[in-house]
């Protein structure tokens, strides 16, 4: 071989490299990026030489793609796959059944676009919101996400569609979850309630996003900040604090623009739609004790704001570069009382 093909084969080895590395695309290690869906053959999903640790990692990064591109229409077919591995292996972990639940509520975020709730889609996805979520309850004691997704989902299916009282205990449990980001996700679930005192509380449970409840977050979810704040910003906007609305905003933005988030033109929506928005009571339009519309970090696109750039396997490692603010703890605030919201 001479010089000049000996070079051609070092090029090419380089470039190989290059392709394989752990930061390519195809890589199931890798980040989610906007406009790459590393989908797993379903021939390698039904074939039992493949079944293990590395399969499960391959298919819990497409679901993580799937949420980054928001990509309703794909989900069905991952849905499909993860069903017949879950039916035909015994040995699937629980953790699969947990990202079916986490799935069943990104489809349901789009049955919120319209006059009115999607109720076919609702009830389509609901027995896996809640039986998925009871399931994992039972079968993950220890895993926090699994106990945050149960009570969450569940205090959602009280509140929307009945009895009001089982969504106000469950939501009240998940502020109380020891180590959990219970506090993180109440304030999402509080803001939707048609109710001023709930509208408050999930005010203050943010504590102005200074703290580890915003500020603290895992590799799965690297801009959950920037979400906490984008859902913080509406539920001024909806108290009709509109500096405060702006402000937290001017934040969200200079975070993103720090940080590399790809999703800036959300903001500017934001804050174009924000301060003209009205609402009304959510009863007549299928959602329960929610206000209507329900809040645009309720759409179909608000899973991809935290977890964009996150990485399959990595739930509750702590991201790398953490926030500012997300060492300062706090002491559990005190529950509410929303008993009027129950009362017949």
């Amino acid at each position: 071989m001479d010089n000049k093909s000996r070079l051609v084969v070092l090029v090419a080895a380089a470039l190989v490299g290059v392709v394989s590395c752990d930061d390519s695309p195809t890589d199931v290690r890798a980040p989610t990026e906007v406009g790459v869906v590393r989908s797993v053959p379903v021939t390698r999903v039904e074939d039992p030489s493949e079944w293990g640790a590395e399969l499960e990692l391959a298919l819990e990064a497409e679901f993580w793609d799937l949420i980054t591109n928001s990509d309703h229409e794909a989900y069905p077919a991952w849905d499909a796959k993860v069903v017949g591995y879950q039916q035909a292996n015994p040995d699937a972990p629980a953790r699969l059944e947990l990202l079916r639940t986490a799935g069943a509520v990104f489809q349901t975020s789009q049955a919120f676009g319209g006059e009115n709730v999607d109720t076919r889609l609702v009830l389509q996805q609901l027995p896996q919101i809640i039986g998925g979520a009871a399931r994992v309850h039972e079968s993950l004691p220890y895993h926090l996400p699994a106990q945050v997704f149960y009570h969450n989902n569940t205090a959602m299916r009280g509140l929307m569609l009945g009895p009001a009282a089982e969504g106000v205990d469950h939501l009240a449990q998940l502020v109380t979850i020891p180590g959990s980001e219970g506090r993180a996700a109440a304030p999402f679930t509080y803001g939707m309630i048609d109710d001023d005192v709930a509208l408050q509380y999930a005010i203050d449970l943010n504590e102005g996003c200074d703290t580890f409840v915003c500020n603290w977050t895992s590799r799965i979810a690297p801009f959950k900040p920037i979400g906490q704040l984008l859902m913080l910003a509406e539920l001024y906007a909806i108290a009709g604090d509109m500096d405060a609305m702006s402000a937290t905003l001017d934040r969200a933005d200079a975070l993103a623009v720090q940080r590399g988030w790809p999703f800036r033109d959300r903001i500017v929506t934001l804050r174009e739609v924000l301060p003209t928005r009205t609402y009304e009571s959510g009863a007549s339009h299928g959602v329960g004790v929610f206000r209507w519309p329900m809040p645009f970090y309720a759409n179909e696109v608000n899973c991809s704001n935290c977890h964009v750039g996150g990485r399959a396997g990595t739930s509750g490692q702590s991201l790398e570069e953490q926030y500012e603010g997300h060492y300062v703890t706090t002491p559990t605030p005190d529950p509410v009382d929303l008993s009027h919201l129950t009362a017949p």
